[in-house]
């Protein structure tokens, strides 16, 4: 009775799987984006000499 009710909570839950990991895989891929922008972006900081450069970079 229980292993039925299980596996019938399992088949409604089947189309929810590749929804989650596709929502998984975004948010990774946005977040390893993020940090080598972020990264980029701290270098650039580190090498600008004049306001003009750095006001460039932040809106980098």
């Amino acid at each position: 009775m229980l292993v039925n009710e299980f596996f019938e909570v399992m088949q409604s839950l089947e189309g929810l799987v590749p929804l989650v990991r596709t929502i998984i895989g975004i948010t990774t891929v946005y977040l390893i984006f993020k940090l080598f922008i972020d990264l980029a972006k701290k270098s650039l900081l580190k090498k600008a000499r004049t306001k003009k450069q750095i006001s460039n970079v932040e809106l980098f």
